[in-house]
This record gives C-alpha cells, structure tokens and sequence, in this order.
C-alpha cells in the first residue's frame, strides 16, 4: 500500500494481477524506496528450531514456531542496536507441539491454568484506526495481561 503511495486502486490492480497469474513485478525505483523501510528473511524449519532452542537456553522463554522465526528474522535484519526492536508473539507453544518437539528443548506442553479453556474461547479481534497514537494507547491498555508497561 505504502509502496505505491497509498494508492488503493493500484493496490488492486497489483493483487488482481497476482491473484490470475501467479505473481506481479515492482519497478526498480519503488523497489528500492521499500527496501530503505522494510526488510525480509526467509527461514526454513531447521532454523526456526534452533531459535526456539536458542530462546529457551538464553531466557527460559518457550516460543511458537511463528513467534520464533520473527526473533529470527529480526536478529538478522536489525541494522542498528541503536533502535529498538519489538518482536510480538503470535500464539502459545502449546499450539505447536511438533515444533518443539524438533527444537528439543525437553519442555512438557501442556496449557497453563489461565489458558485451560483456550479452545473453547471465542476468538476476539479489535480493528484500530490507522493512527499510531490510537495503536499506542490500545497497547498500553491492553498489554501485559492489564499490568501497566
């Protein structure tokens, strides 16, 4: 979207082309104007058990595969310790217990009491304006189980 100055309809018109051949192209220009706002790894199932191994070893902390491969992505992406980075994780381990499983961390998985009933939950989903200060407060709010950040 950014990509092509926010232009929906030229949005459109690059997903339609995706969507009936299979792919689109970007000139060079827009390309490089993008890549100076975004970066992009590809990681593969090896390397995305060994982040979760690595992540439990160095914190205790158990990650989902898809948690795990934005840790990974932004460790190799990072440009500059300077500027702080912000990984979200995006589901409970438990979920994936192939995955850890192949990470051999040796961790039992099984649900925590608070999420003992998490698939029977009805699934929530908040849409937010496109405002940075109405997604900060949003976070703020809601983040850390209520706790203040």
């Amino acid at each position: 979207f950014d990509m092509h100055g926010r232009n929906g309809a030229a949005l459109a018109e690059l997903m339609n082309s995706f969507k009936s051949g299979g792919g689109f192209s970007v000139d060079q220009e827009r390309w490089t104007e993008t890549r100076k706002l975004f970066d992009s790894l590809a990681v593969d199932d090896a390397q995305t058990c060994e982040t979760i191994a690595e992540v439990y070893a160095q914190t205790g902390e158990l990650l989902d595969p898809h948690t795990a491969i934005g840790v990974k992505a932004a460790r190799e992406c990072r440009r500059s310790l300077d500027i702080p980075m912000v990984i979200l994780g995006t589901a409970h381990p438990v979920k994936f217990p192939e995955a850890v499983e192949k990470a051999g961390v040796g961790k039992a998985l099984e649900l925590p009491e608070h999420l003992a009933d998490l698939f029977e939950r009805e699934e929530r989903c908040t849409v937010l304006p496109n405002d940075l200060k109405a997604m900060q407060a949003f976070v703020s709010q809601h983040g850390n189980r209520g706790k203040p950040l």
